[in-house]
């Protein structure tokens, strides 16, 4: 609209000028909003829950030895466990 006249544009100068997508659009035909998958992607680094339960219960099964120099509970593993 300019003023009260319409003009014709073109919509793909007018998405490119507004950095918009087909998504936008989309989301705006059917009265939504854009979904936002920013942030969604899993980290490719990320250890498998697996892998972490079992060396957490290996850690827990090998026995613990506690101090007698602190006041209060603190476990370690024994200096013998080693390669």
């Amino acid at each position: 609209m300019v003023g009260e006249r319409k003009l014709k544009a073109c919509k793909k100068a007018i998405m490119s000028l507004l950095a918009v997508g087909k998504e936008v659009t989309k989301a705006h035909l059917l009265d939504k909003s854009p979904k936002d998958n920013r942030g969604k992607q899993q980290n490719q680094k990320t250890i498998p829950i697996t892998t972490v339960m079992q060396v957490k219960n290996h850690i827990a099964s090998l026995p613990l030895k506690t101090s007698h120099y602190s006041s209060k509970k603190v476990y370690y593993l024994d200096a013998q466990l080693h390669i």
